[in-house]
């Protein structure tokens, strides 16, 4: 699910958006599919405000119930997470030529099911125990050169990430920790260590034993964070599939008895700042719902006014040229008939190309508002790492520009070349054949390596493993 910054950064990014800025946004969408609008693409697709274009040849999927979780955008590549397997597993980059590894990826047979853009690069979320050669329990952090564990990480499916307050939040669908600490369905990052939210979420639902409750979104919402998922109460407090955090006590949403029926998987701000939430909602105590609704501040009613979204679930929301896009196993949206996606211009609704997986039913698992591989900005207008140039091209093999913004690469050190465009960092300056030193250089030649007793490291056999990726 996506991480809840981006729902004030593509809001903020909708409303700043300019003519020429809008023509390098990008809608990114992934799930299980074979094809949108007529275009083969294989889990994976982008929209540029009138077209559809394929990544590559996508991502190979090797049965119905795993797919493409997550995309995010980083150092003019695009990532995405999943349970794909091939041309490489579980988490992969696109250049804009080809998919690859990132960083040694993730251990065998994990998935990436969200991503968050945080720090000096991103979190990985999702199943998995390793990421590279690090120990890492279901959460990772990726700075383009290395992956770093926080803490003692989750036993269990990190669904969703958020930053609240100076605090990392994860939300899924875990109990504990490997450490043994109790956490419920969801947790804090102070920077050092993972903490509980009192007891966490528990899920009673007719009258069941109780069970740890499941978390799929988060979101900032007027200085408190929102949660979303399946889950009846926290602690003593009874809450309906969505709940409240101040930092110290949970709350519900209005009256508890008129609150949400069946799980919130994904949250949104929208385009006027309205709480609005997606899953398989149908109908709040009082009001049928579709599968969209919004917080009107006392009580939850249909998002369109009852001509709302329908189909088995939402399970994403983005905002980009001034529309709010809603995805997920949907067949109708309003009085237009769509599947997989719709758009709401703020007073209708409509297809931008429906979704086709054969004999199954399509599923957009996530949308992402973003730019054209070599821009970023909130508006795209300013050349992304390993970028450079009016026309943000990317860096050439043996350049590479380390910050956004740039009007030429840097040349890398004498006797030092990357190995493909769009470098965007000295490290991937690597000695040519006959030279030998650190990544990044100095690069000294053959006879005064020996000289010096043979002690320098050899670059090229630094990066047997997959070199430098973001």
């Amino acid at each position: 699910m996506p991480g809840c910054l981006w729902a004030v950064a593509l809001l903020a990014a909708a409303l700043a958006a300019t003519a020429s800025a809008a023509d390098k946004t990008v809608l990114y969408a992934s799930g299980g599919f074979l094809s949108v609008g007529g275009v083969a693409a294989d889990n994976v697709v982008a929209w540029n405000g009138s077209h559809w274009s394929a990544l590559g040849a996508g991502l190979t999927l090797t049965s119905q119930a795993i797919r493409v979780y997550a995309v995010t955008q980083a150092w003019s590549s695009i990532y995405v997470g999943g349970g794909f397997q091939y041309p490489v597993a579980g988490l992969a980059r696109w250049d804009g030529v080809s998919w690859t590894m990132v960083g040694g990826g993730i251990s065998p047979g994990g998935s990436v099911w969200v991503f968050l853009n945080y720090q000096d690069g991103f979190l990985a979320g999702g199943l998995f125990y390793a990421a590279g050669e690090v120990p890492a329990a279901s959460i990772a952090h990726w700075n383009g050169r290395a992956w770093s564990a926080l803490g003692a990480g989750f036993s269990g499916v990190v669904t969703t990430l958020c930053v609240q307050n100076g605090l990392l939040y994860a939300g899924g669908d875990f109990a504990v920790s490997p450490s043994g600490a109790v956490f419920n369905g969801v947790a804090a990052w102070d920077g050092q260590a993972w903490t509980a939210l009192q007891s966490g979420l528990n899920w009673n639902y007719y009258n069941n034993p109780y069970s740890a409750g499941v978390v799929y979104a988060l979101l900032p919402y007027k200085g408190d964070l929102i949660v979303g998922g399946t889950f009846t109460g926290a602690g003593t407090v009874p809450l309906r599939y969505v709940g409240r955090w101040n930092g110290t006590a949970w709350s519900a949403l209005g009256v508890t008895d008129d609150g949400l029926e069946y799980a919130v998987i994904d949250m949104t701000l929208g385009l006027d700042g309205v709480l609005t939430v997606g899953g398989y909602v149908h109908w709040s105590r009082s009001t049928a719902l579709g599968r969209v609704a919004k917080w009107t501040g006392t009580t939850w009613v249909d998002f369109s006014g009852g001509s709302g979204v329908m189909g088995d679930h939402v399970g994403t929301f983005a905002v980009a040229f001034g529309s709010l896009f809603v995805g997920g196993d949907i067949i109708s949206a309003g009085s237009a008939s769509t599947t997989g996606v719709a758009r709401w211009n703020g007073a209708s609704w409509s297809s931008i190309g429906s979704f086709n997986n054969g004999d199954f039913a399509p599923i957009v698992d996530f949308l992402l508002a973003g730019c054209q591989l070599g821009w970023t900005g909130p508006a795209c207008s300013v050349c992304d790492f390993g970028s450079y140039g009016t026309n943000c091209a990317r860096c050439q093999i043996g350049t590479y520009a380390d910050a956004v913004g740039r009007e030429a690469c840097t040349l890398c050190p004498p006797n030092a070349v990357t190995l493909s465009t769009g470098s965007y960092h000295i490290q991937q300056c690597l000695c040519k054949a006959g030279c030998y030193g650190p990544a990044g250089g100095p690069c000294i030649g053959s006879q005064l390596y020996r000289a010096h007793g043979g002690v320098l490291e050899t670059s090229r056999a630094r990066w047997l493993t997959p070199p430098l990726a973001r």
